[in-house]
């Protein structure tokens, strides 16, 4: 398993200088994943940690796939107007 905590950088960090988990913007990743295809999961602090799960046999053409598909769906998500 890998996992992706999404943070929010700008808000205020904790005492380690940690920035806070973003859930809603890992919410609207795991939404814009789906769409595409690609089946993600939510964990770890306030459902911020985007959880991949690929086969112990994955190939390297079906890792880029997943890739690229993250990758535009996190463009996507960065280019949606914040609430």
């Amino acid at each position: 398993m890998l996992g992706l905590e999404l943070v929010d950088p700008e808000g205020p960090t904790d005492a380690q200088g940690h920035p806070p988990p973003d859930g809603r913007r890992s919410s609207a990743l795991l939404r814009e994943c789906l769409i595409r295809g690609l089946i993600v999961e939510l964990g770890g602090r306030q459902s911020a940690t985007l959880r991949l799960l690929p086969p112990l046999i994955i190939q390297p053409d079906e890792a880029d796939r997943v890739l690229t598909t993250l990758d535009l769906a996190a463009r996507a998500v960065a280019a949606a107007p914040q609430p």
